[in-house]
């Protein structure tokens, strides 16, 4: 991405037409009067797709890991934008604040997810999907302006069996049992995928990154089930989550936190 403002080119109704462009974007912008309008929309110049920093797999699974992907916010405050854009300030310092208390008092310093040097920031989202490589997640952050995190998508290698935390039978009378494998998948977190992850990334046993566990629907439900069963996570992230597993809710109510959670979102439909 390049910005050429010294190119812009005077028209003969005495407007002007600069190239514009920014790390997900480049546009063709006309102003005259100061005002600017994007004359050709669809002559644009395609969207700025990002690169996985790599991808590997691990007994089936596949792990693709994305680098850190500036918001328009974050390259302001470093001094890499121009002007730096106040809306919403206030909401977003409150929640700066608040970010960085609850992670201070685990001893995780999350002020680095901006600051830090190396490709991967500090705070990593380790997110179970059911296809594809994250890239979809990746850009809907992006496009809402999400602080930078490093995310790690994880295709595992059978999604009904590997995210579920015993055997139950299937939700239909011709569909397969849920295996009930979550253990073993944890332990693939633990053990392969987050080593390894972590030592390519620059920060192989670090206690300074802030992890958290995300997932839509089962991977949900294994996020919640995970903040029960390993402390590896101070986040926890369940998109719609099939809590509706047979007892569960259950399982919930006798079973303590392995350790103190600093946020937990949940998004549940009508019918949950």
């Amino acid at each position: 991405p390049v910005d050429h403002p010294a190119g812009a080119r005077e028209l003969a109704d005495g407007s002007s037409v600069s190239l514009v462009a920014n790390s997900s974007s480049a546009k063709v912008v006309a102003v005259k009067d100061g005002k600017a309008s994007t004359p050709n929309a669809g002559a644009a110049c395609p969207e700025y797709t990002p690169t996985p920093l790599f991808a590997f797999d691990v007994q089936g699974a596949r792990v693709t890991v994305w680098p850190a992907q500036s918001s328009s916010n974050t390259r302001n405050r470093a001094g890499e934008g121009g002007e730096e854009d106040d809306s919403g300030d206030a909401n977003r310092n409150t929640r700066d604040s608040r970010i960085s208390d609850s992670c201070g008092s685990d001893g995780i310093d999350c002020d680095n997810r901006i600051g830090d040097n190396s490709n991967c920031l500090n705070h990593i989202v380790y997110l179970h999907v059911y296809d594809g490589d994250g890239l979809d997640v990746l850009g809907e952050c992006q496009r809402i302006d999400c602080l930078p995190f490093t995310l790690v998508a994880i295709k595992p290698a059978c999604w009904n069996d590997d995210l579920t935390p015993w055997e139950c039978p299937g939700l239909f009378a011709d569909d397969v049992p849920f295996a009930g494998r979550a253990q073993d998948q944890l332990r693939l977190l633990e053990e392969e995928i987050i080593p390894q992850v972590e030592r390519e990334c620059g920060k192989p046993n670090s206690s300074r990154i802030c992890r958290t566990v995300a997932g839509y629907s089962l991977a949900g439900l294994f996020a919640t089930w995970t903040a029960l069963n390993s402390s590896a996570f101070s986040r926890i992230a369940s998109a719609s989550g099939s809590l509706w597993y047979p007892d569960f809710a259950h399982f919930v109510a006798e079973r303590p936190l392995k350790r103190p959670i600093d946020c937990a979102y949940f998004s549940l439909g009508s019918k949950e």
